[in-house]
């Protein structure tokens, strides 16, 4: 994960001799701590670099966001008051708060929904008189437009500040599943090499290559899924030959690791854009609430002592969920946020490929409380490559 690849050509044996007289710029035949030095150097600028990057992306999008969801929230706030407002003096009284929590149920969902707790305690009888009086600021019997607008403000931090959470938590959650993929497609990737390369020459010949479409089934598996044309052609007979010359790009009558990775690279993105296409922000949220239960699961439940005296129920602040806008707005609104959050994560996992074996170790350990998104989730979507060094399962 160092962000420079002569580093990270050190875990892949048929890149590691080059990558080590890339290395050794004085040509001693060792890598001495200044050329180390150097070459982390780079790593860290360029993992810098991309990460300002995707950071300004972000702050754009987020920015772009909220400022719409913003607009159509004060709107939804001014049209409510308005409904409340029966007799359109331009205040609320306390008898035309009580009808509109009763019977409109516009004004109910936006209430219930807005993030300002004065606001929604209007909808539970117990506590409406003394919500009445915190939303009344000068005390004059009634709730103004200006008093209505304060609360509204409120209302909007909060919610902005619940988007801005939940922005995060699925962006960790989406970056979790796009890592997973990511390493079981590049470990497969290099696993079907080994098994095409019988002489371990570091380089693919055409007969190699034919008798392993043939008769390796992980091969076979792994080249109808991995997204890259010229790799699916080589399963194909009358397309072998032009194949191996799209991906033989130094036509030197063999595709050779570098060229491999080339090609292998082209298929990642391509099933990293799909896997975007067919997720939602509502596979994510389903992923963050199964990691959620997980973790309550684990707590021990709290005991309420007897004597505690009962408090009224209040609606929970969730997502506003329009009480002004159609579903197919809403639907909208979501594609949008998703294909944002994915366009980051998508850019964030495509600069390199190395092996990731911190990742790889990390997948391997479940640790108490740790929370594990990449559950195999993205399997629904498409046929997964074989993980290296794992035997077909039983029948």
């Amino acid at each position: 994960t160092c962000g420079e690849e002569n580093l990270q050509f050190l875990l892949h044996p048929p890149r590691l001799q080059k990558a080590l007289e890339i290395l050794d710029t004085d040509k001693s035949g060792e890598v001495d701590a200044d050329e180390w030095e150097e070459a982390i150097n780079r790593g860290l600028s360029k993992r810098v670099e991309q990460l300002k990057v995707e950071q300004e992306r972000r702050e754009r999008a987020a920015q772009r966001a909220d400022e719409e969801f913003s607009v159509e929230f004060l709107n939804a706030a001014r049209a409510v008051f308005r409904m409340i407002d029966a007799d359109g003096s331009g205040t609320l009284e306390k008898a035309e708060v009580v009808d509109a929590v009763k019977n409109n149920q516009k004004v109910i969902k936006f209430l219930e929904t807005c993030g300002n707790p004065n606001l929604q305690y209007l909808l539970v009888p117990a506590r409406l008189e003394s919500a009445l009086q915190q939303l009344d600021t000068d005390r004059d019997g009634h709730i103004d437009e200006s008093e209505w607008e304060e609360c509204i403000e409120v209302a909007l931090s909060a919610k902005l500040e619940q988007r801005e959470a939940k922005r995060e938590s699925q962006a960790k959650a989406a970056a979790a599943e796009v890592a997973a993929f990511t390493l079981d497609f590049k470990n497969a990737a290099r696993r079907c090499f080994e098994l095409i390369d019988k002489d371990e020459g570091g380089t693919l010949d055409k007969g190699e290559i034919v008798r392993a479409v043939k008769e390796d089934a992980e091969v076979i598996s792994f080249l109808e899924t991995c997204g890259e044309e010229n790799l699916q052609f080589l399963l194909k007979p009358k397309r072998l030959d032009h194949a191996l010359q799209q991906l033989d790009t130094d036509n030197s009558g063999e595709v050779d690791v570098e060229e491999w990775e080339e090609a292998i690279h082209r298929g990642l993105k391509k099933r990293l854009e799909q896997l975007a296409d067919e997720l939602s922000l509502d596979d994510l949220d389903l992923l963050i609430e199964a990691s959620q239960k997980k973790r309550r699961r684990k707590r021990a439940p709290k005991v309420k002592p007897a004597e505690e005296e009962a408090q009224p129920a209040v609606p929970a602040a969730t997502s506003l969920t329009a009480a002004f806008q159609s579903p197919e707005r809403v639907a909208e609104q979501k594609r949008q946020e998703f294909e944002l959050l994915m366009q980051d994560v998508v850019y964030e996992s495509g600069s390199s490929l190395t092996d990731l074996r911190l990742l790889e170790g990390l997948r391997g350990k479940k640790k108490k409380g740790q929370s594990v998104f990449a559950t195999g989730f993205w399997t629904k979507l498409f046929k997964p490559p074989p993980r290296p060094g794992r035997p077909p399962a039983e029948k």
